[in-house]
């Protein structure tokens, strides 16, 4: 008999983790890719990406792709049943073109696959602040909640995005003679060669400079003591805790009384240890005496393959 294995897949804005496991989810091998959010490469590409990367995972292992058993991809930008609907159809049609048989892939959201991973399963809520923002939870019957998510066009509060936002618009307003000096005006000639004007119009609106990655600069400035970044901080971190708010008394209605939940993050802003993560951590203890922070139990990507184990349980089940 056929050994059978399950592949979890975190694909996100930046990179692609996979990790391929045998069905008691211990993990044989790990492969990295390229980023495969849908929404920044394409569906197509998207679609190449994650086949090529179900590929390398049954190399890695030296199996055939027909004893993979099951397969969740958490991709970011698939968010909506609709996208994840024509993902999946793209994923199986590329992998019939190269003679793979996939019998069962699901596509979830990647902050499904990270609250899954975070709390094992378990009640939780899960805060998400990298390029993009996003709060969200899950009660103990298993329900469901978010709040944020809506992207940059809309809103993604205290996300990288909303730092490197607010930190452009201070250096626009200095450069127009409205606003204070700041250390971020010499960071952005320095470290990004933004000097004037037509090298920020020609950065953001024809070469594609990636907004989020000024949010670095953003934490440095405000760490050395620049109050004008640290009051882009602060504004950033108040908008997050009403993600939090919002979530939290979702949660209350559900929650047993005096019950604390605990509440994990994930995210390159708020993974590390860094004068906003430092400010986050700190107002949630203020603010939120009802919520316990903890480090998530799991990664993302392990997140995917106990969602891939249990939906392989309840089908053997029914």
């Amino acid at each position: 008999m056929e050994k059978k294995y399950i592949i979890g897949i975190d694909g996100g804005g930046t990179k692609t983790l996979a990790l391929v496991c045998d069905l008691e989810c211990n993990i044989l091998a790990e492969v990295k890719s390229r980023a495969s959010n849908p929404c920044v490469v394409g569906k197509e590409k998207s679609a190449n990406i994650i086949v090529h990367l179900i590929q390398k995972c049954c190399r890695a292992i030296k199996c055939n792709s027909s004893q993979i058993a099951m397969i969740v991809a958490g991709l970011a930008g698939a968010g909506r049943p609709s996208e994840q609907k024509e993902m999946k159809k793209k994923i199986l049609e590329i992998a019939r073109k190269r003679n793979m048989k996939l019998k069962n892939i699901i596509i979830e959201s990647d902050v499904r696959i990270a609250l899954e991973g975070a709390f094992i399963g378990s009640a939780g809520i899960l805060v998400i602040c990298g390029t993009g923002s996003i709060v969200c939870a899950k009660d103990p019957t298993g329900r469901i909640y978010r709040a944020g998510g809506w992207g940059r066009l809309i809103s993604d509060e205290g996300s990288g995005y909303a730092l490197g936002k607010e930190a452009f618009h201070i250096i626009s307003r200095h450069l127009d003679g409205f606003t204070q000096k700041t250390r971020l005006i010499r960071l952005f000639k320095e470290r990004l060669k933004l000097k004037n004007q037509d090298d920020i119009i020609k950065a953001l609106y024809q070469d594609g400079f990636d907004m989020a990655s000024v949010a670095p600069l953003v934490i440095e400035s405000a760490a050395s003591g620049d109050k004008i970044s640290k009051n882009i901080l602060i504004k950033s971190c108040n908008e997050l805790m009403e993600l939090i708010r919002i979530v939290n008394q979702k949660l209350s209605i559900r929650r047993k009384q005096n019950q604390r939940l605990p509440l994990a993050f994930c995210g390159s802003l708020v993974d590390n240890e860094n004068l906003y993560s430092r400010l986050i951590r700190s107002a949630i203890r203020k603010k939120f005496k009802s919520i316990e922070i903890k480090k998530p139990l799991l990664p993302p990507a392990m997140g995917a393959v106990m969602l891939a184990k249990k939906i392989l349980n309840s089908a053997k089940n029914n």
